[in-house]
């Protein structure tokens, strides 16, 4: 079984890990790749570098329309 943490050791720190959030893979200083699973929210927002608050913002079309029929079905609580 091959060790990531080893394999930066062995290189004195000088081997570089990385990881792959399209394949969600991380792959060791020598090549070893090793699969993962990340939310799918939260790896398209890594994807995509934003927030939770932009990802809303993002759907403000979407929020607007429900609020908007919202309003007219519960005109009471406005």
């Amino acid at each position: 079984m091959r060790n990531i943490a080893g394999e930066v050791e062995v290189s004195e720190g000088a081997g570089q890990v990385t990881v792959d959030l399209e394949s969600q893979t991380v792959i060791s200083p020598q090549g070893a790749r090793f699969k993962f699973e990340a939310p799918e929210t939260l790896r398209q927002m890594l994807l995509q570098g934003v927030d939770e608050i932009a990802l809303t913002l993002a759907r403000s079309a979407e929020i607007d329309r429900f609020r908007a029929r919202d309003r007219e079905r519960h005109a009471w609580a406005y």
